[in-house]
């Protein structure tokens, strides 16, 4: 089956050999009308709190794509990671509470459970807009936001409908949400941050956001790496997408080089990288610290490659910047 996961975004399934041996305790806590799944690592320290991304749960930041992360922390942290209520053993709740504001209430909620008054947080991808969120509605329970990359970004309000089909068929590709993936992403897509809709907006909160090497010279949004990975796909006469329409479409499309062009040239029109770079640069100001990946992706193709490259680089990296960060705001 094809899959397609931009460098950023990366999904690494790693084998059962490579991964570390249990430093959880795997439980669940009721809060806001749910049981909300969470691993509690132990260890001392300010308390930080790991956000789930739209894939998997609450183990991807010990056991999979993150893998030896979270553990990694112990020795200077107090260490959770949640599992995002609708997502794996995590309840769903009322069926219209998946949005990004029910999921940072039940970040105050997570802490008022377990006793804790403030914590850092770290996210990706939709962990980024819950503990952006969390920052502008409660900053008084934030320490510090740790960030890998910029808070989710939507396509710009549209009436295309062919944009929207578009956008319909990529919300299927969180393959292990099942049928539901559309609806339990689709959801958090009109959150925008404060500090988009209102330039004057400043965010109080210290916050280290991690980068790619030539990030900045090649801003190119989820959708457009989504777009241009699945369109080159459909070349291989065994695509396939974990959803039967959305193959359908993207087939059809590869075989539409017109409609390809003006669907891409659209998609870099409604592109909004550059406006929240600059937004989250404005809004956090000199609470912001940018630190860039030590060596570029280019060239890892391979998920051998990338695991690799996440155990030798990348996890050295992520600790000792987050750890020097959190050292400073305490």
């Amino acid at each position: 089956m094809f899959t397609f996961t931009p460098l950023f975004a990366q999904s690494t399934q790693v084998p059962s050999s490579d991964k570390p041996a249990s430093t959880y305790q795997e439980k669940s806590i009721r809060l806001n009308g749910i049981d909300l799944h969470y691993l509690d690592f132990g260890g001392k320290g300010t308390p930080l709190i790991f956000l789930q991304s739209f894939h998997g749960d609450a183990k991807e930041w010990v056991d999979y794509d993150f893998v030896g992360l979270a553990p990694s922390f112990i020795n200077t942290n107090r260490v959770f990671s949640i599992t995002r209520r609708g997502w794996g053993k995590s309840a769903e709740g009322e069926v219209w509470n998946l949005d990004v504001a029910a999921n940072g209430e039940d970040l105050v909620a997570f802490m008022d459970a377990v006793g804790l008054q403030k914590a850092v947080f770290l996210g990706r991808i939709p962990g980024n807009m819950d503990m952006t969120w969390l920052a502008e509605h409660h900053p008084e329970r934030v320490a510090g936001l740790i960030y890998l990359g910029l808070p989710d970004i939507p396509l710009r309000d549209n009436t295309d409908p062919d944009i929207k089909a578009l956008e319909k068929a990529f919300s299927t590709m969180a393959c292990d949400l099942g049928p539901d993936s559309s609806r339990k992403t689709t959801m958090r897509v009109p959150y925008v941050p404060h500090f988009i809709s209102n330039p004057e907006r400043r965010m109080s909160v210290p916050a280290l956001q991690f980068e790619m090497q030539g990030e900045l010279e090649r801003p190119r949004t989820r959708h457009l790496g989504w777009f241009d990975g699945t369109v080159a796909g459909t070349k291989d006469p065994n695509f396939k997408l974990c959803d039967a329409g959305a193959t359908e479409y993207f087939v059809a499309l590869g075989k539409d080089a017109e409609r390809q062009k003006r669907l891409r040239a659209e998609l870099v029109k409604l592109n909004r990288t550059a406006e929240y770079r600059e937004g989250f640069k404005r809004a956090f100001g000199k609470n912001l610290r940018i630190a860039v990946e030590p060596q570029s992706r280019d060239g890892i193709t391979s998920e051998e490659a990338f695991v690799k490259f996440w155990k030798e680089v990348l996890l050295p990296f992520y600790v000792k910047e987050s750890t020097e960060f959190m050292s400073e705001i305490k």
